[in-house]
């Protein structure tokens, strides 16, 4: 089977996703993709209101952080009723669509799709841009693994500067680009890369600057070309990320040696599932 399969995300979301610490991985790559994104962004969003949808919604995780830190309503898409139908369960405040935009062109839109670790479930992630796109009146915002050239098992393709076009589909640029390494995080051992791709027309209204899209150029943001003072704010936020870090490994360790307490009471030991390694196993 497929891992872009519907019957697999839906065997995944209704049996293993909560268990094996899905929803928290969620929740961390979002509040990531919050903290990366350009202030005009986020600045834009606040001040105009934008519509914003959640693509590839999972349980819904990610879209309660996107609308509470942004301010603004987000929907929630997927592909999987399972997951929809549990997202509206569990944020009965939010709206929640399950559609597939793979099959056809849209036909609801927004001003902004924002998709957090999807597109590299794809072997050919582009294509599936282009419909993302048909989605978005003015951005599309993409969180991804960057440089996974040790790719795990459910990824189909690996981002890097030789991987990443300038205009993926007519009519868009990539306006923005900011790289993160997880460090030593659970979640994601590695780096993720928020790349901001909007339409010409919207980007000349915009009226930027190379000075507002300093990540612009990924060369320039592997190297660490930051302004003194972001440079400074990024390293607290590093910092602050480790003492998290070492809080949530704490956390999940514990909550191991439950389930391994619980597993042994109704499990013989040659059959007890191994859970080591999800988090480089099963990301989303």
């Amino acid at each position: 089977m497929s891992t872009n399969d519907l019957a697999y995300w839906d065997g995944r979301f209704a049996a293993d996703w909560e268990p094996m610490m899905g929803t928290v991985q969620t929740r961390v790559f979002c509040e990531l993709a919050v903290a990366l994104m350009p202030a005009w962004l986020t600045r834009q969003i606040k001040d105009q209101q934008l519509t914003l949808c959640d693509w590839g919604c999972a349980l819904g995780d990610g879209t309660q952080v996107m609308g509470a830190a942004l301010g603004v309503p987000v929907v929630g898409v997927d592909f999987s009723r399972t997951a929809v139908d549990r997202a509206a369960q569990r944020f009965p405040h939010l709206r929640f669509l399950a559609e597939d935009w793979s099959a056809a062109a849209g036909s609801t839109t927004y001003d902004i799709v924002f998709s957090s670790n999807t597109l590299e479930h794809f072997a050919q992630p582009w294509q599936m841009f282009a419909h993302l796109a048909d989605h978005a009146r003015r951005h599309v915002v993409l969180l991804l693994p960057y440089q996974e050239h040790e790719r795990i098992e459910e990824h189909e393709f690996t981002f890097d500067r030789a991987t990443i076009p300038l205009s993926p589909k007519p009519g868009w640029v990539l306006a923005d680009a900011r790289i993160a390494d997880l460090g030593r995080s659970p979640v994601w051992a590695g780096k993720q890369v928020l790349l901001v791709y909007s339409r010409v027309d919207e980007l000349a209204a915009c009226g930027l600057t190379e000075a507002d899209c300093f990540g612009s150029r990924l060369a320039e943001a592997e190297a660490g070309a930051i302004p003194e003072q972001q440079a400074a704010e990024l390293a607290e936020l590093r910092r602050q990320r480790d003492a998290a870090t070492d809080q949530l490994a704490e956390l999940l360790a514990a909550h191991r040696a439950l389930q391994a307490t619980a597993s042994a009471a109704i499990t013989p030991p040659t059959a007890q599932p191994s859970r080591q390694g999800f988090f480089k196993r099963w990301g989303r």
